[in-house]
């Protein structure tokens, strides 16, 4: 087929393009497929008692006991260090004598 002299090209490899549409789409397959060879996926089938119990309620039974030591401490005198003498006193006196300017 000749080329009209006053028609202008639009510059397009047609042929480059095509190459490059099927290179794309063959891409778009093969990538996918070779993930999935390559890490496989186990399924897994699960029956509703499969799963385990909650432990939300047991952890919540753990912190309300940990969080009532720490309060009884905070309430009560006690050692830190015995060896380099060091106590704690209880919150509440500690607060007054901070107010005080009482301080070590």
């Amino acid at each position: 087929m000749r080329k009209h002299p006053l028609i202008e090209s639009n510059g397009i490899d047609h042929k480059a393009l095509g190459i490059g549409v099927v290179l794309t789409i063959g891409l778009l397959i093969t990538v996918p497929l070779l993930l999935a060879f390559l890490f496989p996926v186990e399924r897994v089938s699960r029956k509703p008692g499969d799963f385990p119990e909650p432990t939300l309620r047991v952890q919540a039974e753990q912190l309300k006991a940990r969080e009532e030591e720490q309060l009884e401490r905070l309430q009560m005198y006690g050692w830190v260090d015995k060896a380099g003498g060091i106590v704690h006193i209880p919150l509440a006196q500690a607060e007054e004598r901070l107010l005080k300017g009482d301080t070590p």
